[in-house]
């Protein structure tokens, strides 16, 4: 939730919010509002109040809001499909047009009251690099420029990841690939990947309106859609055994809970508005959690009251996963390099495994998504690149 002044909530985004920007009298905000899923959004205009004035379209990036110089405009950077971002203009009747589109990516910074724009030409990238079984060294696995690590298979072989940039469209698309370096192959449209514990599926997220669960098979087959209902579909996962899976999903207008799922679809509710998770312990019967405050928990899936998570862990540790035994589990500090550890339920002891870095760390802003084989010694990430280029631009209207 968005709160303004502290203590005062004037607003409830479904997903996140961005780039927030006074008007230049003081009384409007205008800000990008983004989807939970993916990146779509679009830029909305409230008043101190809250009160929706005006909204844009909805875009597959916007990443960029300023005032006009005399204000009756808000100027912003956005694309309707893929990542190449143009500047659009909307006044306070909602009427939108392009400003200015450029061979590149552009994010608009600020706009001065004589009408200069501050603005980057920027080349952003994600990278995916991962070290195979029996390897030394790391490969480039990188596919087109938008190549995100959704999943690694338990033996290091195989890694699900998905595509979101001008190639493929404003759906995104699931690929696999050989960590040897074959060519990847597609396996349809589709987001936040997961591949399944026989190794014969792919959970993903067809990113429609609202976004549904659909099962991708692996070789021969053809898709299978889960769920087709009114709820926002955020984020899947399998359970270990292969008997379901676990969801994040929000209601229109209410904040996201998860819930389990047989593979027939049959669903049923597992934690509270407001509480999320998706990873579930070795055994199959427990979903870890985090609520509005940070708070963590463990939920049982079959049932019953959640207990406390037994590990203190700090705002900036990311759980990768459990280790397999359910004792400890794999924690990335976010950062550059990212410092992976082994965390002891029992204790809270910590040991450092290892230190990811990208080989070019030029522009580097994150390594995210960070993937182990069963055994630990093999595994894969991305990392999110941007390299720019500012400029002042004079005469635009």
């Amino acid at each position: 939730m968005w709160e303004f002044p502290g203590g005062k909530v004037i607003y409830q985004p479904q997903g996140w919010v961005s780039h927030v920007r006074f008007s230049r009298n003081g009384n409007l905000l205008a800000f990008g509002d983004h989807v939970p899923t993916g990146d779509d959004g679009r830029v909305v205009v409230v008043d101190r109040e809250g009160n929706r004035k005006v909204a844009s379209s909805f875009y597959s990036s916007v990443e960029g809001v300023a005032w006009s110089k005399n204000g009756s405009e808000v100027w912003f950077t956005a694309s309707p499909g893929g990542a190449a971002r143009a500047l659009y203009a909307m006044d306070m009747a909602g009427r939108e047009r392009l400003v200015l589109r450029v061979p590149g990516t552009l994010s608009v910074q600020d706009i001065t009251r004589d009408g200069r724009v501050l603005l980057t030409e920027d080349t952003p990238q994600i990278m995916m690099m991962a070290l195979p079984p029996g390897e030394k060294n790391e490969r480039n696995l990188s596919w087109f420029d938008w190549s995100l690590a959704a999943d690694l298979s338990p033996d290091g072989k195989t890694v699900i990841f998905d595509e979101s940039g001008e190639a493929v469209g404003a759906k995104y698309g699931s690929f696999m690939r050989k960590t040897d370096g074959s060519p990847a192959i597609r396996l349809g449209d589709g987001a936040f990947s997961v591949l399944s514990p026989d190794g014969k599926w792919v959970a993903s997220l067809d990113l429609g309106s609202p976004a549904q669960i659909e099962l991708l098979p692996i070789g021969a087959g053809q898709p299978r859609r889960l769920t087709n209902d009114a709820l926002q579909h955020i984020r899947v996962a399998w359970v270990p055994d292969g008997s379901g899976l676990v969801f994040v999903a929000a209601e229109p207008n209410h904040p996201p809970r998860s819930y389990w799922m047989d593979l027939t679809g049959k669903t049923r509710v597992l934690t509270p508005e407001g509480t999320t998770g998706s990873i579930v312990t070795p055994d199959s019967k427990n979903l870890l959690t985090i609520d509005g405050q940070q708070k963590r928990m463990v939920y049982p899936l079959g049932g019953g009251e959640p207990k406390p998570f037994p590990t203190k862990l700090e705002d900036n540790d990311a759980i990768v996963r459990f280790e397999p035994d359910g004792k400890s589990i794999l924690m990335a500090q976010r950062g550059v390099p990212a410092k992976v550890f082994r965390v002891s339920l029992d204790t809270g002891r910590r040991e450092e495994l290892r230190q990811i870095t990208p080989p070019d760390p030029a522009g580097v802003l994150t390594v995210t998504a960070i993937h182990f084989s069963a055994d630990g010694k093999s595994y894969a990430y991305s990392y999110f690149r941007v390299l720019s280029d500012l400029w002042v631009v004079d005469g635009l209207q």
